[in-house]
Order: C-alpha cells, then sequence, then structure tokens
C-alpha cells in the first residue's frame, strides 16, 4: 500500500526493479472502476457517519513540479514516485501507474523513447523526465493526460512535434 516513493539523490543504478513496480497496487487503478476519478473526493450524507470518502496521513516532503513542498497532510490517494538524480535504466512498467499523481524520473540515464504507456496514467499531475537521454519524438500517447500541470522533458535528444491537446496547448 505505498503512497509515496522517494529514491532521489542516491547512486542507485541499473534498471528499475521490475518486481517491486508490479506490486505497488495503490498506484495501480482499482480494476473494478473504469475510470479513476476525483469521486473519492465527495462528501456523503449518510447518518451516522463523518461523510469522508478519504483519510489523511501525516507529512513528508517531496519534490514536485521542480519544487520542494512540504505536504503537512496527505490525502490517502496521493500517490508519488520520486527517483530523480540517480542512475536508474528502464521505465516501462511505470506506465501501468493509473493513479499516479506525480512521476519524477530526472537526472537518470533513462534511454531509448519515452514509453506510450505512459498515457495511461489518467491521474498524472506532473511528469519530469528532464535531463535523461531520451530519443524519437513525445508519444502522441501523451495527449490523453488530462490532468498535468507541469511537464519537463527538457535536456534530452527528442525530435518532432509536441502533441496537440487540450493540456499541451495550455
Amino acid at each position: 500500500m505505498l503512497q509515496i516513493i522517494n529514491l532521489a539523490h542516491n547512486n542507485f543504478s541499473g534498471e528499475i526493479p521490475r518486481r517491486s513496480l508490479t506490486t505497488w497496487w495503490s498506484m495501480m487503478a482499482n480494476k473494478d472502476d473504469s475510470l479513476v476519478e476525483v469521486k473519492f473526493l465527495e462528501f456523503s450524507l449518510e447518518a451516522g457517519r463523518d461523510g469522508i470518502g478519504f483519510s489523511i496521513e501525516d507529512g513528508i516532503t517531496v519534490t514536485s513540479k521542480g519544487s520542494e513542498m512540504d505536504l503537512r497532510k496527505i490525502l490517502s490517494i496521493f500517490t508519488l514516485i520520486d527517483f530523480s538524480c540517480n542512475n536508474f535504466s528502464g521505465t516501462e512498467e511505470i506506465g501501468e501507474f493509473q493513479s499516479l499523481y506525480v512521476l519524477n524520473l530526472s537526472g537518470n540515464a533513462l534511454t531509448g523513447e519515452i514509453p506510450s504507456s505512459f498515457g495511461n496514467m489518467r491521474v498524472l499531475e506532473s511528469l519530469d523526465l528532464s535531463q535523461n537521454k531520451l530519443s524519437g519524438q513525445i508519444p502522441p500517447q501523451l495527449a490523453k493526460l488530462t490532468f498535468p500541470s507541469f511537464l519537463n522533458l527538457s535536456n534530452n535528444q527528442l525530435v518532432g512535434r509536441i502533441p496537440t491537446s487540450t493540456q499541451f496547448s495550455t
């Protein structure tokens, strides 16, 4: 039930461990839900309940959207992976995290193309793949992302057009 995984600024190298990625269930969409929605934040008017459909956990400091933030309280639905500033390679399985809000893989040794599966991350708000050795085009599947407020793909070897979508144009 890990929600926040922060391995930033270490000397880790090699492929991101695939076995770990396939067991982090809280970052994957609930198989019973056809779409991850903000319905978790709705309030219930049921008698005898406090009506809150989520819980709040203790705080932590994270890097998101290019800035360090102190999160004093964490919603139980908030998920974050920060593997920045290591020497990791391999990212394909991360595209399965349909309930992931923040992904920071900047400053690693990622090569090849950005996986098209990243377009499956339906609630992703922040994606930082900067300062790697990624090549090829930005996959058009990234245009399916509907919530990104921060996208950093700088300092790579990407070519071609930026995909068109409502979010990318703003």
